[in-house]
């Protein structure tokens, strides 16, 4: 119990700070019927998140991969004050190119239908194919 009001007052801190981010498009929603996050809803539906030519990074990590990589155009990131607070480096880069949605784990998971410990989700539009040449030659890593 003592943990969960120390995680809520964590959280809770974050909401209040979250006008500090100015190089940050932060967009709190506290309400599930919210319009501005309606792209999350059905996002369980895995063919009509492909017809709207988007795919779900789901988790801190892929979300930063995601965002590292300039051949991806996410148009929005849904997140908790955590993952807000982990991935703040990364979102300072690029978090002005599109709306971060910051939201408590219930309306998270009210909204998305997921249950999601994560707490950390973007859609991505789904980048143009690049021809296997390209991909061995951007191969970070490769040896000759």
């Amino acid at each position: 119990m003592a943990r969960t009001s120390a995680l809520m007052s964590v959280e809770a801190q974050w909401y209040r700070n979250v006008a500090c981010l100015p190089s940050m498009n932060v967009i709190t929603v506290s309400d599930l019927h919210d319009t501005r996050i309606a792209a999350y809803r059905n996002i369980t539906d895995a063919e009509l998140v492909r017809r709207r030519g988007l795919f779900i990074a789901e988790g801190r990590l892929i979300v930063e991969r995601v965002l590292a990589d300039r051949r991806c155009r996410v148009e929005s990131l849904m997140m908790n004050a955590a993952s807000l607070h982990a991935l703040r480096p990364v979102l300072e880069t690029r978090a002005a190119e599109m709306p971060v949605f910051l939201c408590d784990t219930a309306v998270f998971a009210g909204v998305t239908g997921l249950n999601l410990h994560r707490g950390c989700l973007a859609l991505v539009r789904v980048p143009s194919a690049i021809s296997w040449r390209e991909a061995v030659t951007r191969q970070p890593g490769r040896r000759a």
